[in-house]
């Protein structure tokens, strides 16, 4: 969802041991008063004005008085979503038309998992640390559809990025049509090594998907 909301810029620069202005942000974050946030995406804390923004969207979107898709086609009607996509096309090193914008990263993934062709006793390779969202279309289309998911044993803290590739070619077979991965895992900051992934799954024929929500703009990467 797209709106508009009152920014407030913070100083240009703040001092990590700055402890009053610290605990002016701490105040704003009611669980932190009790807990210690490690983590700063949907699962930390949010600012208390961030919660309450968020619920009175929520309530407005449920109350159908909202056209959720107003933003997009006044993007593409103005002409500045094929200015984002080449804004982004540039900072990813990729072509234009290979960009697509959703509303959500969840949408995008979804539209992939569940686009890809698949027959019975396909095989997809996924690891226990793919986002669960992504994990849950899997099952479901081994539910529907009687495809088989498999798991690459990467073990807590993999060692090695040889390790973590081997992981995956011990389990590739003819029947594997995809692989799904995570660039960055989510629960513990793994980095996976994406383009040898890609590699060998471009060796055996098979397509590779990467969600990479967590890595842009954490980590620089080139898509070409």
């Amino acid at each position: 969802m797209l709106t508009e909301t009152d920014v407030k810029i913070a100083p240009p620069a703040v001092a990590p041991d700055d402890e009053r202005y610290w605990l002016a942000i701490r105040a704003t974050m009611k669980p932190m008063y009790v807990n210690t946030q490690l983590v700063n995406t949907r699962r930390g804390a949010a600012p208390l004005e961030v919660r309450d923004r968020i619920r009175s969207l929520v309530d407005m979107s449920l109350s159908y008085e909202l056209d959720e898709y107003e933003p997009f086609r006044a993007l593409k009607e103005s002409g500045s979503s094929h200015e984002i996509r080449n804004l982004l096309a540039e900072y990813f090193g990729a072509d234009a038309e290979e960009i697509a914008l959703t509303r959500n990263a969840m949408e995008g993934i979804a539209t992939v998992l569940n686009g890809v062709s698949l027959q019975p006793g396909d095989e997809v390779i996924a690891t226990k640390f793919c986002y669960d969202s992504n994990l849950a279309i899997l099952r479901q289309r081994v539910a529907r559809e009687g495809i088989v998911l498999k798991f690459a044993d990467l073990p807590f803290g993999a060692g090695s990025n040889a390790d973590i590739v081997q992981a995956f070619a011990e389990i590739i077979t003819d029947r594997t049509r995809l692989i799904s991965i995570p660039h960055i895992v989510a629960r513990t900051g793994l980095v996976l090594p994406v383009a040898e992934i890609s590699a060998l799954a471009a060796s055996r024929n098979v397509f590779c998907f990467v969600d990479g929500a967590h890595s842009a703009g954490h980590i620089p990467f080139r898509l070409a």
